[in-house]
């Protein structure tokens, strides 16, 4: 149930918020400036919010309320995960739509006008995704970082079917997010892969909408990246655990399967990159070395992830606090 509006000075009832923006944030001080930047045109819309849900202990949240004033700023006072911090503001937020960005994401001008129109034609569609950009383009290994893990959502696009949302650009229903009950607590990442399976199961259709842009800005260090894809691999091998997504079956099976999907893994980045954005195709072919380095942090992550799946209590909650990264 969405929030009542509170009522303005004269008693009256103001306008519906439509879409409530939420940015979880976890020690993003040095990319969250430019994110909120991107959203302030809509800083005194009256059918959009902004909020922020952070866990930092960088100063991130003393440096939102002196920048950004015009966000609604909930600050937690232990680390929160993605997804649980996700929720939280899926709880505060008043929209009927929700919409969800990350810290490291710049949106395009037209981003929130884009997302109320998709919606307007098409008022029952549950979920969608949009489109992503490279923000540092200068940098070869954020290019191989950025290849990596956005193939299937950067240039030539239509409108389509999908069968995950990444949280870059995830647009709910407000009455479809709570009726699956939100992004799963029981992993640390990849929660959106898991409550997007929960969607499909229940008959839900999840769809592409090229007018929704935003850019990402990626690790840019050789030893970011590496450490960033071993915990793509050991957070693969939990989310396969918690619920069946592709590759859970032969996960599950034995560790020799972790190969096998590090190749189908590679293969769907060249060929979606290929038939969607040539021109980033070459950069990909050119910085292969780059990409099978983490091809094989990646494996090395998910062999990890498996055995701690298998080992009595799984972990799925808890790690220390330096070595897991947040997405937010």
């Amino acid at each position: 149930m969405n929030p009542a509006p509170e009522p303005t000075a004269a008693g009256t009832q103001p306008a519906p918020i439509r879409l409530s923006v939420i940015v979880p944030s976890y020690n993003s001080g040095h990319v969250i400036g430019a994110c909120l930047r991107s959203l302030a045109p809509w800083a005194d819309d009256p059918q959009v919010e902004i909020l922020v849900v952070d866990s930092s202990t960088d100063g991130t949240e003393t440096y939102i309320r002196a920048a950004f004033p015009w966000v609604r700023l909930h600050h937690l006072p232990q680390r929160t995960f993605p997804g649980p911090a996700r929720n939280r503001g899926a709880a505060l937020a008043r929209g009927a739509l929700l919409a969800f960005t990350d810290a490291d994401c710049v949106v395009a001008r037209d981003w929130v006008p884009a997302i109320l129109a998709v919606f307007d034609r098409h008022p029952a569609e549950a979920a969608c995704v949009g489109r992503i950009g490279n923000h540092n383009p200068g940098n070869l290994i954020g290019w191989v970082s950025f290849l990596t893990e956005f193939n299937d959502y950067l240039g030539r696009q239509r409108r389509r079917p999908v069968r995950a949302l990444p949280t870059f650009c995830a647009v709910f229903r407000r009455d479809v997010f709570e009726r699956y009950g939100g992004f799963p607590a029981e992993v640390a990442w990849l929660e959106d892969m898991i409550l997007c399976a929960r969607l499909l199961a229940g008959g839900e259709r999840l769809f592409m909408e090229p007018s929704l842009r935003v850019r990402h800005h990626n690790r840019g260090a050789l030893r970011a990246f590496l450490h960033h894809q071993f915990r793509l691999g050991q957070f693969f091998a939990h989310s396969r655990y918690a619920a069946d997504l592709p590759g859970a079956r032969a996960l599950r099976r034995t560790a020799g399967a972790i190969p096998l999907l590090a190749a189908w893994r590679a293969a769907r980045a060249y060929q979606r990159t290929l038939c969607t954005a040539p021109g980033a195709f070459l950069i990909l072919l050119a910085l292969t070395p780059l990409y099978l380095a983490g091809c094989v942090a990646w494996m090395r992550g998910a062999r990890l992830g498996r055995r701690e799946c298998l080992a009595p209590p799984a972990l799925t909650k808890e790690a220390p606090p330096s070595s897991l990264p947040q997405k937010s």
